[in-house]
């Protein structure tokens, strides 16, 4: 848009403003006159009507009550002339009533025809309902005087037409106070328009105004604001600053005068280099850059030469070359020679000398500068910090030595492969378990190296550094394996196989660690063996116990037996035999023989060898077998025993005979924790299933004498006893402790003396595949 038209349109907008203001003023008028125009059409009548109305109630209820006392004059005077006259008023009266109410009528339909909002429809709904029950109670009490009714009905019609004419007038009254609130209203809403009106109109002035004056300036700036950027844009390439642009981009003459000069600048720049630019590559280079005259002065440094050396402008520029080089002879005159010979130097390593004296390493490199006509102007030296990945390297080959010491200190076994499998480091303790030296393992596969095979079958075991690859995971195994060396030696051996990931979690590797277990494993055998024996020979000391109630548990089928057959003796003698009640004796003896074959069995089984094979028990059925050997001694004790068993209680994975070794233990120590004579001794047993259903709670309790609380903490230890010298081994609940352990279960005692001892037992569940 040209200047000229930029001034047209400021002064057709002021005009508009202008114009704006003046309909603002005159509608304001317009809208005044209108409220007072409304105010006087209907307000004003509304509130005369009301004042009709209000008149005319009070009338038709003085008319009635005239009347009714001209009625009640005329029925007590007798004279006929009297009368005729009193019936002439009577008429009168009438008349005045109805001319009122046909009044009344008249002005309530003028107010209905003013009302505008449901306030004055509801006010006139009430009015017409007052206006029926006025006439109706004045017609009531005109029939009832004519009638002769006099006291208390009259008065009670009279009160009712001078209530209904009080509600007749507080709703006219309500209505008039509405209609004078709306007059009021529509004053006001006068008053506010005008003074609206004139706020606005001074308003859309000063706008007018302000808006006038910043247009102007506005109109100003934007005719002067170009010339200052072409004037700022031909300074900067008047500088060399090739690459700026003016950003004017309008369609007047400053937009055609800013993209011509911005043509012939973009030509300008297409054939000649910015100094800007070939300054800001100087700048932002991370690297040392250094020109360096042909007498080996230095010419130029840029700022990531000063950073790294420590000096200033004026400390280099100017001074010898060799204050900065370790190597004297880095641009002596022999030095520049060879530097014209070659070229130049690549990615050769140097030792710059910083202004504290550090020494500082760096990857240099150097190119001479000639000109057209091949003399030298100087040398350009470009050098990297190499401090840091020199000190890596020293803190890598210091680690790779330190790992090394490391794993060939370590007292297993380490073996590492690569994602192939293919073995790339053994450490000391590998090379003699395996009888593989380093250099010949190196690349080979690894079951080549590491033979292992199962120990029991012989069998050769699937290499755990394929199944790391395959799966990804840690491989373990403890036992059962036996690795075969190079030269055939064989050891039992436990390892673990992990895979090496990269940073992107990629596997590029498994190490593999082994130990030689082959003595602690038999050292575990001999120990194991040790702990077997120890726990037959446990079983020895309550067995010659047992054997008094074992014999009396024999002894009482053994006298039905004997009886039964001496009976059957005499009874062949005399010829007496009856056939059913020999069978029925013969069934029982029979029961009575099973019962003491059921007693010696299992007295055999609870007395020999057992291998510990763990099978799925019924922890209640361990408990009755415990007691087919121990009940009947128990019941000779004078002990009752009380059993509290869950129905459906979950299998444990054990071994019965040692599992009813606890029991036998426990029930022992409960017996002779009773003193002699006690009363109502008693052993509870109660067995029931955890809330998770993971495992059965078992508790043993008695009313014994109870532990002292400085022993209760040293009941488990082996050989611990609180029995008289001769009485007791100390192993029976050593045994308990251990047993349970093997089974993975629990054990724990509470105990007062005098009070009794519990134990608690905790045996994890097995469920049944």
């Amino acid at each position: 848009m040209r200047v000229k038209t930029r001034l047209i349109t400021v002064f057709l907008i002021i005009i508009a403003f202008i114009a704006a203001a003046g309909f603002v003023g005159t509608n304001g008028a317009k809208r005044i006159f209108e409220a007072f125009d409304e105010v006087a059409d209907k307000t004003a009548p509304a509130l005369v009507a009301l004042g009709k109305i209000e008149s005319l109630v009070n009338k038709i209820q003085t008319e009635a009550v005239s009347l009714a006392l001209i009625i009640s004059e005329n029925s007590q005077i007798e004279e006929e002339v009297e009368e005729e006259d009193d019936d002439e008023e009577e008429v009168e009266e009438e008349d005045e009533m109805r001319k009122a109410k046909e009044q009344l009528g008249y002005w309530i339909n003028e107010f209905d025809k003013l009302t505008e909002d449901d306030v004055e429809k509801r006010y006139t709904t009430i009015i017409k309902k007052n206006e029926t029950a006025l006439f109706k109670n004045a017609l009531k009490l005109i029939s009832a005087k004519r009638q002769g009714k006099q006291g208390e009905e009259i008065l009670e019609i009279k009160e009712d037409l001078e209530k209904t004419e009080e509600e007749f007038e507080l709703a006219i009254d309500k209505a008039i106070e509405y209609e004078r609130n709306k007059l009021i209203a529509g004053d006001e809403f006068a008053d506010d328009i005008a003074g609206k009106s004139v706020v606005y109109s001074i308003i859309i002035s000063t706008v007018s105004f302000i808006f006038a004056i910043g247009l102007g300036l506005y109109i100003s700036y934007s005719i002067l604001k170009p010339i200052i950027k072409l004037r700022d844009t031909i300074v900067k390439i008047g500088d060399g600053k090739l690459e700026t642009r003016v950003a004017i981009k309008s369609k007047d003459e400053m937009g055609q005068l800013a993209a011509s000069l911005n043509n012939m600048t973009e030509k300008l720049q297409k054939t000649t280099i910015s100094r800007d630019y070939a300054e800001n590559i100087f700048k932002s280079m991370t690297d040392t850059l250094i020109v360096v005259n042909p007498d080996a002065t230095i010419k130029r440094v840029n700022q990531a030469t000063f950073n790294l050396l420590g000096y200033r402008e004026n400390e280099l520029i100017g001074k010898p070359s060799r204050m900065i080089f370790a190597e004297e002879e880095a641009f002596e005159r022999s030095g520049i020679e060879n530097l014209i010979k070659k070229g130049g130097i690549r990615s050769a390593e140097k030792t710059y000398v910083s202004k504290d004296g550090r020494e500082i390493p760096v990857l240099f490199s150097s190119s001479v500068m000639l000109d057209d006509e091949g003399n030298i102007q100087g040398i350009v030296c470009v050098a990297q910090d190499i401090t840091e990945q020199k000190q890596l390297k020293f803190e890598l080959v210091s680690e790779k030595e330190q790992l090394s010491v490391t794993l060939n200190s370590i007292g297993d076994g380490v073996i590492a492969t690569d994602d192939k499998g293919g073995i790339t480091m053994l450490n000391k303790i590998s090379q003699i378990l395996t009888g593989w030296p380093q250099e010949e393992a190196f690349g080979k596969p690894l079951p080549e190296v590491f033979h292992i095979i199962n120990e029991k079958t012989r069998e050769i075991a699937k290499n755990p550094v394929y199944r790391v690859l395959e799966k990804g995971e840690i491989v373990e195994h403890a036992n059962q394996r036996a690795l075969i060396a190079r030269d055939g030696t064989e050891r039992v051996i436990a390892y673990s196989a992990a895979p090496m990931r990269s940073n992107d979690c990629n596997i590029i590797g498994v190490v593999l660690v082994f130990s030689d277990i082959t003595e602690r494993k038999q050292l575990d055998d001999e120990r194991r063996d040790m702990e077997l024996k120890m726990i037959e020979t446990s079983k020895l000391a309550p067995l010659g116990e047992i054997a008094t109630g074992v014999a009396h548990e024999i002894n009482q089928p053994l006298t039905y037996i004997s009886s039964f057959i001496q009976n059957l003796k005499i009874d062949l003698k005399e010829d007496f035999i009856d056939k059913n009640e020999l069978l029925q004796d013969l069934t029982t003896s029979h029961k009575q023989v099973n019962r003491i074959i059921d007693i010696i069995q299992h007295l055999r089984t609870f007395g020999r060898r057992d291998d510990v094979d763990m099978r799925q028990v019924s922890i209640e059925t361990v408990l009755d077998n415990t007691l087919i050997i121990m009940g009947e001694r128990i019941r000779l004790s004078n002990i009752e025993i009380v059993k509290n068993i869950e129905q459906n209680l979950p299998m444990v994975l054990g071994n019965p005979n040692q599992l009813e070794q606890i029991f036998i233990n426990l029930f022992q120590n409960a017996m002779h924790a009773f003193p002699q004579n006690a009363k109502k001794p008693e052993i509870s047993v109660d067995m029931l299933s955890t809330e998770a259903g993971d495992a059965v709670a078992i508790n043993i309790t008695d009313n014994g004498t109870g532990i002292a609380k400085e022993e209760l903490d040293r009941i488990f230890e082996p050989f611990f006893t609180t029995k008289e010298v001769g009485k007791g081994t100390g192993l029976g609940l050593s045994i308990v402790y251990g047993i349970i352990k093997k089974h993975n279960g629990s054990i724990s005692c509470e105990s007062e003396v005098n009070k009794g001892t519990k134990f608690l037992i905790t045996l994890p569940a097995s469920v049944k595949a």
